[in-house]
C-alpha cells in the first residue's frame, strides 16, 4: 500500500505524568511496531518525523531508531507547525468543545478523547500525510523558516 492509502490514525497511547525520553522509547517500543502493522506500512520505508525536543533527541532514543534502521527525517528547530499531528489535535480539540459536555476529570477526558480519536476520518488522515511532501518542499525553499503551513 502506498502511502496514500492509510487506514486511518494510529494507536493512541495515554501519558500519565511527564514525558521524558525513556517513557518516549516505551511509547516507541509497545506502539510503533503494531501501528505500523494496523496501517499495512513496509516497515523498511518508513520515514520517521518528530520534531527536536530533547526526549526525542536524545541519545537514547536516537541509538533505538538507529538499532530498529528506522530513517529519521531531520527537522529545522523552528518548524513544528509543520508537523501534521498539530492539525488532528486541532480537530480532536474543536470535536471536544462541540461535544456538549466539558470532561468531569482525567479518566473522562481520555475516555472522550479516545471516541474522537476512533472516529477520525480516513480521508482526513490520509490528507494530512498526501500534504507532507508539499510541506518538506515549502520548509527547503524558506531554508527551514516560517512557512504558510
Amino acid at each position: 500500500m502506498g502511502m496514500h492509502e492509510l487506514a486511518g490514525v494510529g494507536n493512541l497511547y495515554r501519558i500519565d505524568g511527564i514525558m521524558n525520553s525513556q517513557v518516549y522509547l516505551d511509547i516507541l517500543d509497545s506502539q510503533l511496531f503494531s501501528t505500523i502493522e494496523r496501517q499495512y506500512l513496509d516497515e523498511a520505508q518508513v520515514i520517521f518525523r518528530h520534531d527536536n525536543d530533547p526526549k526525542y533527541t536524545s541519545g537514547l532514543v536516537q541509538r533505538w531508531l538507529r538499532r530498529h534502521d528506522f530513517s529519521v527525517l531531520e527537522w529545522p528547530p523552528e518548524s513544528s507547525d509543520l508537523n501534521p499531528i498539530e492539525h488532528l489535535w486541532n480537530k480532536i480539540d474543536r470535536r471536544l468543545r462541540l461535544s456538549g459536555t466539558s470532561p468531569t476529570s482525567k479518566d473522562n477526558l481520555w475516555e472522550k478523547i479516545q471516541v474522537i480519536w476512533q472516529n477520525i476520518e480516513v480521508e482526513f488522515v490520509q490528507k494530512l500525510i498526501r500534504t507532507m511532501p508539499t510541506r518538506v518542499v515549502d520548509l527547503l525553499v524558506a531554508k527551514g523558516g516560517y512557512t504558510c503551513w
